[in-house]
């Protein structure tokens, strides 16, 4: 099972090249959301043994979440602020994730 997929209830998908969307609807606080992203990077980070290989690989990533609250959200305004927070993660030194509330 992914890492993703262990620790939260959505939806995941390939957005192209190697951008992953995830959905998830729900309340969680930052402090949960915290744990639970430290966990996959943790997961993510000890890497996977690809048997061709026979070394382990790690899997650094930069993360871009966006929070909010209500009802309706525009789709394409919350991929462009997840995209931007994945930017600033980037920037920040990579293998690292930036939260933003909206």
């Amino acid at each position: 099972m992914l890492p993703i997929q262990e620790n939260f209830k959505g939806e995941v998908g390939r957005n192209g090249g190697d951008e992953f969307v995830f959905g998830y609807e729900g309340d969680i606080s930052k402090e949960e959301l915290d744990r639970k992203v430290k966990k996959v990077y943790d997961i993510l980070n000890k890497g996977y043994t690809r048997g061709d290989l026979l070394k382990n690989m790690s899997v650094p990533c930069s993360i871009g979440i966006v929070t909010a609250i209500g009802g309706s959200f525009d789709y394409a305004k919350l991929l462009k602020e997840a995209d931007n927070a994945m930017y600033d993660a980037k920037i920040n030194g990579k293998n690292t994730y930036v939260i933003r509330e909206l």
